[in-house]
C-alpha cells in the first residue's frame, strides 16, 4: 500500500516530470498523466493498470528528488 506522501512521478526522455493523477468526469474515475512542467494532462486512461503500464517506460523519480530539482531549477 502506498503512503499518502508517495507520488507516482516519472521523468521522460525530454527531462519533463510526469505524475499519475486521478481524474473525475461526472462520477466516473479515470487516471491521467499530468506533465508537471507544463501543468497539462497529456493522456487519460480508464484504469490505473493501463496508465501504469505506459509509465513503465519512463524513469521513476522519488518525490524528494523532484522537489529538490524543481526548487533548484
Amino acid at each position: 500500500m502506498q503512503e499518502a506522501t508517495e507520488k507516482n512521478i516519472y521523468r521522460n526522455i525530454n527531462g519533463e516530470y510526469l505524475e499519475i493523477v486521478p481524474l473525475y468526469v461526472d462520477t466516473e474515475l479515470f487516471y491521467g498523466i499530468l506533465n508537471l512542467n507544463k501543468q497539462e494532462v497529456i493522456a487519460t486512461f480508464a484504469n490505473l493498470k493501463s496508465v501504469q503500464s505506459v509509465c513503465e517506460r519512463y524513469e521513476p523519480v522519488k518525490l524528494g528528488i523532484y522537489l529538490m530539482e524543481k526548487n533548484n531549477g
